[in-house]
């Protein structure tokens, strides 16, 4: 197993990409702390993974509270002795994205998006580096989004933040590279998830237009970007840092 005797923090451990990921670390020997607002669905993934012989521990954590980051990483090295994998994969919910043009939105909206897909980004990313400098070993992995490349109509702030991710990524990778600690992040395509669902159900057609643009022609799933994500997390991508992958079908090809 790659990640054997490892420990890895998982925000945003409700949703489908979440729930995924730490399953996949889970396979490969990782001791794995789900964390999100939505603790029941994450509780209900460390139960089936410690049934399944695995280690996990599940915390309610808003990204956008300090405190609760805090608590989260003295929770995890209190129960596995330390922290070696992040994973920031949080996002509000899919009802809470209005879809709207960007003049047409307000500074409420801007501030709920911001706070918890860039600004939570860093407040976790910033816990655990103290206790990754101590270890001189530590991977931070962040899931941005392919919509930060190239842009989403109606999804402007979104877009904006997690361009916004793929840049931070680069500069604390420059800034870490000689502490034993890499930092990439992960941009995936449209993905078939639960929060994806949920968008299409809302905005008619909008599965149709995503799939005719991907060249494989179908969706991504969960499990297809948690497999990058131990790819990154393992001793094989010792010598990666600083890097957005594309994991979309070709979408940015």
């Amino acid at each position: 197993m790659r990640l054997e005797d490892k420990v890895a923090i998982i925000t945003g451990a409700a949703g489908g990409i979440g729930i995924s990921t730490a399953k996949a670390l889970a396979g490969e020997g990782a001791s794995v702390v789900l964390t999100d607002v939505h603790k029941e669905i994450a509780a209900q993934c460390a139960e089936e993974i410690n049934k399944t012989g695995g280690k996990a521990l599940a915390l309610k954590v808003d990204v956008t509270s300090q405190n609760d980051i805090k608590e989260m990483v003295e929770k995890s090295i209190a129960r596995f002795g330390r922290v070696d994998i992040l994973v920031n994969s949080h996002g509000p919910q899919a009802e809470d994205y209005s879809f709207k043009r960007f003049h047409e939105t307000d500074l409420v909206a801007w501030r709920m998006e911001t706070d918890i897909l860039f600004i939570g980004t860093l407040l976790c990313s910033k816990a655990v580096i103290p206790q990754m400098l101590k270890q001189k070993k530590g991977r931070i992995i962040n899931i941005g989004s392919d919509s930060g490349k190239h842009g989403t109509a109606c999804h402007s702030v979104y877009c904006g933040c997690k361009a916004a991710v793929a840049g931070f990524t680069r500069a604390i990778a420059l800034e870490l590279a000689g502490e034993g600690i890499t930092v990439n992040c992960i941009s995936p395509g449209p993905v078939n998830t639960p929060a994806l669902a949920k968008a299409m159900t809302k905005f008619s057609g909008i599965q149709d237009k995503y799939v005719s643009a991907v060249p494989v022609g179908r969706l991504g799933e969960p499990e297809e970007i948690a497999a990058m994500v131990v790819f990154l997390a393992s001793e094989d991508a010792n010598w990666i840092t600083g890097q957005d992958y594309s994991v979309d079908g070709g979408l940015r090809m």
